[in-house]
């Protein structure tokens, strides 16, 4: 577990022969969408759509106006969605054409 007030970067990779699709979420926030090719891999520093980095902060201590919901279920979580793009060959085989 990270130490509170601990920035924090997600590393994300794709493993499989084909280009993905990656959505991010952390907190049950939107955190960007990432295509990454065969054997690509990154480090997401920050949400896509704001100027700051990703802190694990305890919900009670966060500053008011600082976004972070108390109550909220889903804090802590991160998520990393990937969806492969569909093989060329698959789709061939889906209408009999191999």
């Amino acid at each position: 577990m990270l130490p509170w007030e601990s920035i924090y970067k997600i590393y994300i990779g794709n493993n499989t022969p084909h280009r993905c699709a990656t959505e991010v979420t952390y907190d049950g926030k939107w955190g960007g969408e990432f295509e990454l090719r065969s054997g690509e891999h990154m480090m997401v520093e920050r949400p896509t759509i704001e100027e700051k980095q990703f802190c694990f902060v305890k919900p009670e201590s966060a500053a008011p106006g600082s976004g972070v919901d108390v109550n909220n279920p889903d804090n802590g979580i991160i998520v990393a969605n990937f969806s492969p793009e569909k093989s060329p060959a698959l789709n061939d085989l889906k209408r009999g054409e191999i």
